[in-house]
């Protein structure tokens, strides 16, 4: 079984059903991009980019990570174990790799989603960094129009039952992703017709283990 990063004991099936059925209900023939917001050690981004690379039949596909240039979660140590990654920070490339999978290191994320993506132009977006309702808003409206129709965003720590814990310091709250998604009105399809829910999924927390919950929905 593939390893993920912080906190998904219990969804390590759902991320590779969801990515490799996305990938062949569509018949991808060309330009796949799959794009991590909050890649910390990249340890789920490296499973992420084995799970594209073994279900995919062409190469034109990237696996685009994204953090804080001196993002907390940084592992550094996971990071380099990592081979094959290609490195950026503040776009000036520190490490050489392949093109398939990049980390991008920027103090102005937004900005860099906006500046290099056009529209319509991403399959996937996995939301995982600060967990404060007003960034995960904020996430997802920077990446919504970027997404093609069809193309999905899974949101991390999203369960009733991760609410209120750890402390997130950029928007001076603790986890509350379910509020972010509420104020984008992803949780109801009446409320935002152009997104549909796929799935609510509890974590593995409230059965003893270490897994927080993922939400998904689907650009219509």
């Amino acid at each position: 079984m593939k390893k993920f990063g912080i906190r998904t004991t219990g969804l390590e099936y759902i991320f590779e059903t969801i990515i490799s059925n996305y990938i062949l209900k569509n018949n991808f023939k060309e330009n796949f991009i799959f794009l991590e917001v909050g890649s910390a050690g990249c340890v789920s981004m490296k499973s992420f980019y084995e799970i594209v690379k073994e279900t995919i039949k062409h190469e034109d596909w990237s696996i685009q990570g994204l953090d804080l240039c001196e993002g907390w979660s940084l592992d550094w140590k996971d990071i380099n174990s990592f081979d094959g990654l290609t490195i950026f920070k503040e776009e000036e490339l520190i490490r050489e790799g392949n093109l398939n999978s990049t980390l991008n290191l920027t103090d102005k994320p937004r900005e860099w989603v906006a500046e290099t993506f056009a529209e319509n132009s991403i399959d996937i977006c996995f939301i995982d960094g600060c967990h404060g309702s007003k960034c995960v808003y904020k996430d997802f409206k920077t990446v919504e129009s970027k997404i093609k129709n069809g193309g999905i965003v899974m949101f991390h720590d999203s369960g009733m039952a991760e609410m209120g814990t750890d402390w997130q310091a950029c928007c001076s709250e603790y986890i509350n992703v379910r509020k972010g998604i509420h104020d984008a009105g992803l949780l109801n399809a009446s409320e935002n017709t152009d997104w549909q829910p796929l799935a609510d999924i509890v974590g593995s927390r409230v059965h003893g283990l270490d897994g927080n919950g993922l939400f998904i929905t689907q650009k219509k």
